[in-house]
Formats: C-alpha cells, structure tokens, sequence
C-alpha cells in the first residue's frame, strides 16, 4: 500500500469492545461511509475482535488495546502512539508509515507484521513475537527488544540506535540496519556498533549489516 484510496471497505468487528464509548464509537464512524479516518483516541478496546479493521490515517493513540485481535488490520499512516497493545494479536498488521512511539507491544503477536517506514521510537516489545515481521526502514530507536522473538525477520536500513537486545531471538533475522544498540554481557550493559555490532549478531544467527545514517 503506497497511498490512502480515500475509500473504506465494508466491515464489521468479529467481536464488539465491552466498552459502550468504544463500542459507539466504532458503530458511529461505521455509519459514516465518507469518513475514512477513526478517532479512537483514549478508548478502552478490550475482549474486542478487529481483525481486518481498515484503519488507515486513524487515530488509536492512547488508546487501551490489550488483547484484542487485530490480525490483518491496516493502520497506515495511522497513529497510536503510547497506545497500550500488550498481548494483542497484530499477525500480518499493515504498520507501514505508522507513528507507534513509546506503544506498548509486550507479549504481543506481530508474526510477518510490515512497519516500512514506521516510526516506532522508544517502544516496548519485551517477549513480543516479530517473527517474519518486515521492518523495512523504520525505526525502532530506544525501544525494549528484551526477550523479543525476531526469527527470520527482515530490516532495510532499519533504525535501531539505543535500541536493547537481551535475550532477544535473532536467528535468520537479515539485512541492513543503523547502530548503535545495547546488549547485555555478563550482567552489564555494553553499546555496539559497526563491525561489533555486526559480530555480535552474527554469534546469535543473524546476518545483519551496519549502515551509517543519512540524513
């Protein structure tokens, strides 16, 4: 997807949110077929089910998405920052472009989820499945990768400065990305970059090169 259609599919959530603003919320802007963007700013989403919810150029940020399914669903261009996804099923999420800064992603599934583009600045993704995710160029600067699942993920030019790897599955996660991170060694935190960054993924089944940035 490269750019908004300025059109929305016809669709109905799997499972309404117990919440009633959230609930009313989502049949309101349902009702409203010229609306293409969602306003759901500091709703509570719980027990729902949005899978392959079309929400792009929308607005989730604050917003408590704790456990609700959201498989397929496409916030492109979207914003959800500080948002609370802990435990969500995001499996094959459209995140291109998104702005996602400081979301919470723990235990969270974003298997084969796509965030080219996405800038992800100073988020949680302790003990979140990545696998197969395609981040592209995005950026994920400062975040929490502790306890991450990255297998076979791919990165193009992907931001990762500040980023924390503990514990973080990499085997077959590849391509090119931007230093320096922070790893534990040993008990202590130890910053890398260039060639010991790429060393350092290397030992963990990774084939990732270091790129410097562009401005």
């Amino acid at each position: 997807m490269d750019e908004s259609s300025g059109t929305r599919k016809t669709w109905t959530p799997a499972r309404w949110p117990v919440d009633k603003t959230a609930a009313n919320q989502l049949r309101q802007w349902l009702d409203e077929s010229g609306e293409l963007e969602f306003d759901g700013l500091d709703l509570d989403f719980r027990s729902a089910d949005l899978s392959d919810a079309d929400f792009t150029e929308s607005w989730l940020s604050r917003s408590d998405l704790r456990g609700v399914g959201l498989r397929q669903m496409v916030l492109y261009r979207g914003h959800a920052e500080e948002a609370d996804f802990s435990g969500a099923d995001m499996e094959g999420a459209d995140l291109v472009r998104a702005s996602l800064s400081r979301a919470n992603f723990t235990g969270a599934r974003l298997v084969d989820a796509r965030l080219g583009r996405a800038e992800v600045l100073h988020a949680v993704f302790v003990d979140a499945n990545l696998a197969g995710a395609d981040f592209g160029d995005g950026s994920l600067s400062g975040s929490d990768l502790t306890g991450a699942d990255l297998t076979a993920a791919r990165a193009n030019g992907l931001g990762l400065m500040g980023c924390r790897f503990d514990h973080t599955h990499v085997t077959g996660f590849h391509g090119t990305a931007i230093g320096p991170i922070t790893v534990s060694d040993q008990g202590k935190d130890v910053e890398l970059d260039g060639e010991d960054m790429e060393h350092w993924f290397a030992r963990h089944g990774a084939e990732v090169t270091c790129v410097h940035h562009v401005e």
